[in-house]
């Protein structure tokens, strides 16, 4: 039953498993964080996705990216 919520370990693992037409949302569960160095950390890790998903994004159909101040 895993499979069907966690089909990756790494962003770029869920990409590959991730097969077209279907649409998928992405969680990278940063609910543990207990730190101010712990929340940092998803911070980054859902920053780094998105990058990752913005260069995969078709031509033109990725929205405008704008730089998120902190």
């Amino acid at each position: 039953m895993a499979d069907h919520f966690i089909i990756g370990r790494s962003i770029e693992q869920a990409l590959e498993r991730a097969a077209p037409p279907w649409r998928y949302s992405f969680d990278m569960l940063g609910e543990a964080a207990l730190t101010r160095q712990d929340a940092q950390r998803y911070f980054e890790d859902y920053a780094g996705a998105i990058r990752v998903l913005r260069r995969r994004a078709l031509p033109g159909a990725a929205p405008h990216a704008r730089r998120v101040s902190r």
